[in-house]
């Protein structure tokens, strides 16, 4: 396996210092435990696509379902890169998986009323890590992209008119990939840790948050990251949040698909952060659209460099390569097919109470 190359980008990486130095008082203390910002792929033809891409692996496409509460399953759909924690959501080489933080977890969820599509084909597009030019053209780097029903393309069917979408898209990064002796020692928030992301670009967009594991549970920010604005395609749009200084709820992703994060019926409370596990960044989209009627004919995000500071207390060296296995293990598979049950029997339960 090839050793961690060092970050590329002085660039990106003075304006991300500068962001957290303003914005963090006493960064010092703290330690960069993931930083997702490098180049993982160099530039080539084509996307690099989550798990490969393919039908036998992600993204699975499940029918006949009601999802979005009407009470009618005819053609409703939902398209899914099943959510895990075991099975890592990042694309196949040459995307390079032995850079740091270059492995994560995590799935994509796709919700379809009122629409046809091309037998083996989804809605779902650019599902990818691609490689593109920073905003002053000094470097490149990797940007992730979730690209969400373009209805001009060619494998959706029929009358787009009455078409209605929406999604949930969460991204985690564990801790045997932490990096500065995270991956061995204890991780935990103080004054001087912060969470930062790049939102590079966003058709009609929704809510971002962000995402920690602290034990076996996980948590959802209160503190939301605004999308760009002034257009769709604006640049170096940071978002630094100190986690000591807004509040958690309590977020309960479970794989395949059901990964929605309810903001109308949570409860947010400060939490203390003693055991960090997992950290990433959720979007979605929660209001069903017609994308044709909107001047962006999508639902799509684009975000890059992911960098967590955190306290890292006891831990040593590098992190080990984590265990890369792009195949899911059989318990895996079952999930996919005893989740629809246990997924709508728990929303029906929610919408009841």
């Amino acid at each position: 396996m090839t050793s961690r190359r060092p970050v590329s980008m002085p660039c990106a990486r003075s304006i991300f210092a500068a962001g957290v130095i303003a914005t963090v008082s006493g960064a010092v203390n703290a330690e960069t435990i993931v930083s997702w910002s490098q180049v993982y792929r160099e530039k080539m033809p084509g996307n690099v696509t989550y798990r490969g891409g393919s039908l036998t692996n992600s993204p699975q496409i499940v029918s006949g379902i009601d999802v979005n509460g009407d009470g009618r399953v005819t053609n409703e759909t939902l398209v899914h890169f099943r959510f895990s924690m075991t099975e890592p959501l990042n694309p196949l080489p040459p995307y390079h998986v032995e850079y740091d933080s270059a492995i994560f977890y995590g799935g994509l969820v796709g919700r379809y009323v009122n629409v046809d599509y091309a037998a083996g084909k989804n809605p779902i597009s650019q599902a990818t890590v691609q490689h593109e030019p920073n905003a002053d053209r000094t470097g490149y780097i990797s940007r992730m992209t979730f690209d969400h029903y373009a209805p001009a393309k060619w494998y959706i069917l029929g009358d787009k008119s009455d078409d209605l979408t929406n999604f949930s898209a969460a991204f985690m990064w564990r801790k045997d990939g932490f990096l500065n002796g995270g991956s061995s020692g204890v991780v935990s928030f103080d004054a001087s840790s912060n969470l930062s992301v790049n939102l590079v670009r966003w058709h009609n967009p929704g809510q971002a948050r962000f995402v920690v594991q602290d034990g076996d549970q996980f948590y959802i920010s209160e503190a939301t990251l605004p999308p760009p604005t002034g257009g769709t395609h604006q640049q170096n749009n940071v978002r630094n949040v100190n986690p000591t200084l807004t509040n958690w709820a309590l977020y309960d992703p479970v794989g395949p698909y059901d990964i929605d994060f309810d903001q109308n019926t949570a409860v947010f409370a400060p939490h203390v952060f003693t055991d960090v596990q997992a950290v990433g960044a959720y979007f979605e989209r929660d209001a069903f659209i017609n994308v044709l009627n909107l001047p962006a004919p999508s639902n799509m995000l684009k975000f890059d460099n992911f960098i967590i500071n955190a306290v890292v207390t006891g831990g040593t060296g590098a992190p080990p390569t984590p265990e890369y296995n792009p195949i899911p293990e059989p318990s895996v598979l079952a999930l996919v097919g005893m989740g629809w049950a246990a997924s709508m029997s728990r929303r029906r339960l929610a919408k009841r109470s």
